[in-house]
């Protein structure tokens, strides 16, 4: 079953990153897979563990994802780190 992120802060969370830097980067890569609920006003949106870890491998960005005690690093994609 795939787990499903609702909430800026639980994505954050998962890069190990601040709210304002993943949605930064939300407006920055236009393949950051989040997606935005039917009333976006209100700031709800959803994205999949998998779409991340997917979207962190192809830019080279560390994640922290289900465990908060270990941080794994990717294989960089290019040159460029995202911070």
């Amino acid at each position: 079953m795939t787990k499903v992120l609702t909430t800026w802060q639980t994505i954050a969370e998962f890069f190990g990153k601040s709210t304002t830097t993943v949605k930064r980067w939300s407006r920055s890569y236009p393949d950051f897979p989040v997606r935005k609920a039917f009333d976006a006003r209100r700031g709800q949106v959803w994205t999949t563990r998998s779409d991340l870890i997917a979207w962190a491998s192809r830019h080279g960005v560390p994640y922290v994802g289900s465990d908060a005690a270990t941080q794994q690093e990717l294989p960089h994609s290019s040159n460029t780190q995202i911070t």
